[in-house]
């Protein structure tokens, strides 16, 4: 056996440095995106994720893209950059080692089999990566999903085109609140040094005074399906009785001009009835298409981020949390409510809080906090008061007596 000193090809030693400093930014940018979404988003369904990436970007919160970018893009890239860097400057010969076996000789160069082994390892890694992936979002069953016909929507959706729909002569005002991650478990939590603690003693109240459902026989709620348990997948299964399934080809039914053009939705019903309706939110309405549901199922007026700064009820460099807190939308809401229950016709106030979002939510610096560890607790606690006090409100005020409030 001896040894050889060559000088190595360049274009092989690119393409073999490249391949590596490629397969690791893959394996780098994988991992940290799954720290990223767990610690900025929480365990999502892959239907979300296909979503998400299919509808328009617009409204996108700002401080989630810039946690991206520098949290795991750039640094894929850079560690990546480096690797190629000290692959490629520091093989400038390569070491063969000749073998004679059987009078033959074997030549086996150092280098080479060194980058070999890295892109095999490269490969292996990710391979095991993508497998960790499937079973946290099911791809596999996902992609097989596509190619299967269900007929459950034939055998359990009733369209309301089809359906005779009545109302009273007075027709009823309606105020419905969608509470952002909001669950009944809350009724029953750990932390600190507190046990079986209820974080929503306020709301239970409301559930046990008024009339609630739920799927079990206590205090529950809805039972999730595929295509409801994210915000615009939960908020057009309230309003449409669907859920929203997507399709990696899914622009034949949202856009920037319709969305889901072919249902009729609880937005088009109480349009048809002469409803005045509005929508208010702390978030730019554009993102996740929210904006385009609800202007083309029922003509709402929205008020967001962007409405919030045009009328002057914040500055226009305003952004917390998701653009402004629960605190403003709350007195946004009183605001409108005063003026819209004035005129002649019914009106729809939804209303969607932000302050609880998962996982971390944004507790407000005027909020009761009662625990010295986790924020999240103190979010949920101080969204309960909040809302608690908002129905409050609304039970004092004249138009009150025609008005149904809904939670979910």
């Amino acid at each position: 056996m001896k040894r050889v000193v060559k000088k190595i090809k360049k274009e092989r030693k690119i393409i073999y440095s490249v391949l590596v400093a490629l397969l690791l930014f893959i394996n780098i940018l994988v991992l940290l995106e799954l720290f990223w979404l767990e610690k900025n988003v929480g365990t999502v369904s892959f239907d979300e994720i296909i979503f998400h990436l299919r509808v328009p970007k617009e409204g996108t919160s700002t401080d989630l893209v810039k946690s991206n970018l520098f949290g795991c893009i750039i640094p894929s890239i850079l560690v990546s950059l480096g690797m190629f860097y000290i692959l490629f400057r520091s093989y400038k010969y390569k070491f063969c080692l000749i073998i004679s076996l059987w009078k033959k000789e074997i030549k086996i160069y150092i280098q080479y089999a060194f980058l070999v082994c890295l892109i095999i390892l490269n490969v292996v890694i990710l391979v095991w990566r993508l497998e960790y992936i499937d079973s946290l979002f099911n791809i596999k069953d996902y992609i097989k999903s596509q190619n299967q016909k269900s007929t459950f929507i034939e055998e359990n959706y009733v369209d309301p085109k089809d359906v005779k729909l009545g109302f009273p002569e007075e027709k009823r005002n309606l105020i419905y609140i969608y509470i952002e991650s909001m669950e009944t478990t809350f009724e029953n939590v750990s932390f600190d040094d507190k046990v079986d603690y209820n974080l929503i003693p306020k709301l239970t109240e409301l559930s046990n005074d008024n009339i609630y459902f739920s799927d079990t026989d206590g205090f529950g709620g809805a039972y999730q399906v595929t295509g409801t348990s994210w915000t615009a997948g939960g908020m057009i299964a309230q309003t449409a009785g669907i859920p929203l399934t997507t399709s990696v080809n899914m622009n034949e039914y949202v856009g920037y001009d319709y969305y889901l053009p072919k249902i009729t939705n609880l937005g088009d019903i109480l349009n048809d009835a002469g409803y005045n309706q509005e929508i208010i939110m702390g978030s730019d309405s554009s993102f996740a298409g929210k904006d385009t549901y609800f202007k083309t199922h029922g003509k709402y007026t929205i008020k967001d981020l962007n409405a919030a700064k045009k009328e002057k009820l914040i500055s226009k460099n305003y952004n917390v949390n998701w653009g402004f807190e629960d605190s403003i939308l709350f007195e946004y809401a009183k605001s409108e409510l005063k003026r819209i229950s004035k005129e002649s016709k019914p009106f729809n106030m939804t209303l969607l809080t932000s302050n609880t979002h998962f996982p971390d939510g944004y507790t407000e610096l005027d909020c009761e906090k009662i625990s010295e560890k986790n924020d999240y607790v103190n979010s949920v606690y101080c969204s309960q008061n909040q809302i608690y006090d908002f129905v409050s409100w609304v039970k004092e005020q004249d138009f009150y007596k025609n008005t149904t409030i809904i939670l979910v």
